[in-house]
């Protein structure tokens, strides 16, 4: 990209636009998750209103492949995937805030006390997501 090319296109995008958004629309899609999942869960055969069941996986990784092999063998309700779905993009969607503000800081700003910074937390994130050790 040319250098004039590069600062137009610097001067029209705004990171604070698209940081909200990647957390209005993650909280939005996980609040519809969730919520769907209640309702289903209302109209489930013999399950009544209760939440009773408690959620047995650790990391976000267990959260999302422990159910799937249980939805093709019929073996969870669709409720529990629709919650755990939720529950998994409500977890993601800080991360990507992460992942999008040092790819920001260090493709457009060049700004490598930043990007350092932010990797640090993007790692720190990577691993309690992906571990077990909250």
């Amino acid at each position: 990209m040319r250098k004039t090319a590069r600062a137009e296109w610097l001067s029209r995008f705004d990171m604070e636009n698209l940081l909200s958004s990647i957390l209005r629309n993650g909280a939005l899609i996980s609040i519809g998750l969730i919520s769907a999942s209640v309702l289903l869960r209302w109209f489930e055969k013999d399950q009544g209103v209760s939440l009773g069941r408690s959620i047995q996986a650790v990391s976000v990784p267990a959260l999302l492949s422990a159910d799937f092999p249980r939805v093709a063998s019929r073996g969870t309700y669709p409720s529990t995937l629709l919650m755990h779905l939720g529950l998994s993009m409500l977890l993601l969607t800080p991360y990507l805030r992460v992942v999008a503000s040092t790819m920001y800081f260090a493709f457009v700003e060049r700004n490598w006390k930043y990007v350092l910074f932010s990797s640090l937390v993007l790692i720190l994130l990577t691993i309690t997501l992906l571990t077990n050790l909250v």
